[in-house]
């Protein structure tokens, strides 16, 4: 009889081991770590911050009556603009003046017109429509024909994504 005690004693003691163990290794906890949420890049950076404003790069102010492009960017070669690759939508409202605008890869140069789609890499870009443009630094070039007495009244190019 004591031998049976003795082995149920030992039978109940093991099982008390094992369960004990397992509740311990299931409820220890070695440490948790939480994943931050990442958002993504924009499509376009602007090449110019704060208050600094385009300018006409190295064009001449157009003759009255005259057709032709500026390249308008940053001032000193600088971009108006960085591309990581994606679409962007553009919106603007080109003053009578003016007959198109594009973004071409900067550094741009006026001796090769860079205000047309057969420009390598010349985007034309049309207000309200999602322009695709590569990674890149870009400026604009905005073509004009007709140039009335008294120039051309500025405007904004305002982009978006999504």
């Amino acid at each position: 009889m004591k031998l049976k005690t003795t082995r149920k004693l030992m039978m109940v003691a093991a099982i008390g081991l094992i369960s004990g163990s397992i509740v311990v290794y299931a409820a220890t906890t070695l440490f948790s770590q939480t994943i931050p949420s990442v958002g993504s890049a924009n499509v376009l950076t602007a090449g110019c911050l704060g208050t600094t404003p385009l300018t006409n790069e190295g064009s001449p102010i157009p003759v009255v009556g005259s057709s032709g492009v500026m390249l308008v960017d940053c001032g000193s070669g600088n971009p108006a603009f960085v591309s990581n690759g994606g679409t962007a939508t553009p919106t603007f409202a080109l003053p009578s003046a003016y007959s198109a605008l594009y973004a071409v890869p900067s550094p741009a140069s006026l001796t090769v017109p860079p205000c047309s789609t057969s420009a390598t890499g010349a985007v034309e870009l049309t207000s309200g429509s999602p322009a695709t443009l590569p990674a890149g630094v870009y400026s604009y070039c905005a073509a004009y024909s007709n140039w009335p007495v008294g120039g051309a009244a500025s405007f904004g190019v305002t982009w978006s994504e999504g």
